[in-house]
């Protein structure tokens, strides 16, 4: 559903998990139960649109829209960095997403821990 909903990326051309907690804030969003992935979004043919967002489909029977199903929002988030203040984010409130800058080396890098 980001993929296909959330403008403030580029798609399946990348993002940021922080533009996605803006999109989850600011909107609702349903479970992948309701939403599969399927590594299409708005810059590749899968554009925001009610069936899109949540369907159900049935053997032998057309994909529809349910009259009801979950919805979840974020009530807040925010930008942290540094290992200290990471450390506090996850004691305080659990998990956090953080992403990491790949240099050269490690995209032809082919064993053990780097």
């Amino acid at each position: 559903m980001l993929l296909s909903c959330s403008a403030g990326d580029s798609g399946c051309e990348g993002g940021t998990a922080l533009s996605g907690f803006d999109y989850m804030n600011k909107n609702e969003i349903t479970e992948e139960t309701c939403a599969s992935y399927r590594a299409k979004g708005f810059t590749n043919g899968l554009i925001c649109s009610p069936i899109n967002i949540c369907k159900n489909c049935k053997e032998n029977k057309s994909c529809f829209v349910p009259d009801s199903y979950h919805i979840y929002k974020i009530d807040q988030y925010s930008f942290i960095s540094g290992e200290s203040d990471m450390l506090q984010e996850i004691y305080q409130r659990g998990p956090i997403a953080c992403g990491i800058a790949i240099p050269d080396d490690l995209k032809t890098y082919t064993g053990g821990i780097y």
